[in-house]
């Protein structure tokens, strides 16, 4: 007689994306509450703030109104300190990642964790396939590709460019034509959140996709 032994084998989960299988409108809903939730919480707390400071009369809410754009200018300027979480967040996945700031100091972290530094964005270029650019404004775009020793000469035939950054429609149009003698993929993906979600790899990224792309 023939004796046969088995062995039962663990089931393996498989993990759905639910961007790609899901109903559109519940995943959106379901996905965009706890931003809604973020939202409105910081509303009220302005709007709080706001009311105490008015209750101390007009100078104390003078005051704050003069100091407003500057802490609105920090916010904006804490957006070009994401790229340092990013290039920590590739270099962990094992990534070969290539670093250009225009800060000595977080070109000597990056090149601590790992990542080649770049004297300028047109070196970068020459060495990367894909090309994050994440900065503060559009003006800083445009230096990036099309300033001195800028990316746009030295891209890739196949180079493809995600612009990290927030920008206006226009503007980011604006920037792929100017690109499109050199036949690179350009894509818009701006990223919300901080730094340290950054360098956590937890961005939330607003991808508009082309065919080609």
């Amino acid at each position: 007689s023939l004796h046969m032994r088995t062995k039962a084998l663990p089931m393996t989960t498989i993990a759905v994306n639910p961007m790609r299988v899901a109903p559109i409108l519940p995943t959106l809903i379901r996905l965009s509450l706890p931003n809604m939730a973020a939202m409105l919480a910081t509303a009220l707390v302005a709007v709080a703030e706001t009311t105490y400071v008015g209750r101390l009369g007009t100078p104390s809410l003078a005051g704050m109104a003069l100091v407003f754009p500057m802490v609105m200018l920090q916010q904006m300027m804490s957006a070009g300190a994401m790229g340092g979480g990013v290039v920590a967040s590739l270099c962990r996945a094992g990534f070969a990642t290539h670093a250009r700031d225009i800060k000595a100091e977080a070109m000597a972290a990056a090149a601590r964790l790992g990542a080649i530094p770049h004297v300028s964005a047109g070196a970068l270029a020459r060495a990367a396939d894909v090309i994050i650019v994440l900065v503060v404004d559009a003006v800083q775009v445009d230096t990036v590709l099309f300033g001195a020793d800028a990316a746009k000469a030295s891209l890739r035939p196949d180079a493809v460019v995600l612009h990290a950054s927030t920008l206006d429609h226009e503007d980011f149009t604006a920037f792929a034509a100017r690109l499109s003698s050199h036949e690179p993929l350009c894509t818009d993906t701006p990223v919300s959140v901080g730094p340290r979600r950054a360098t956590d790899a937890h961005l939330s990224v607003m991808l508009t996709e082309t065919p080609e792309a």
